[in-house]
């Protein structure tokens, strides 16, 4: 039962560390600008443009811990 217990544990943590904001933009290193191509720079904004058009998501689902004789279920509804 201890190790559901700590799977579960573990589930949440991971669960709030999807917990952020997308911010703006953050200044590179420096010397990283100069080594990106410009095809690569291109890219990587309108990645971000991308992520950042999106108002709202959610996920769905579900998750099973099992240990010999000892496990649960659960589900997640996130929005």
């Amino acid at each position: 039962m201890k190790s559901l217990s700590t799977g579960l544990a573990l589930l949440a943590v991971l669960a709030l560390a999807g917990c952020t904001t997308v911010g703006g933009s953050r200044a590179p290193a420096p010397g990283i600008v100069e080594q990106v191509a410009p095809e690569a720079q291109a890219r990587e904004e309108a990645r971000v443009a991308a992520i950042e058009a999106v108002a709202e998501w959610s996920f769905q689902g579900r998750v099973a811990v099992s240990r010999g004789r000892d496990g649960g279920s659960g589900r997640i509804d996130w929005t």
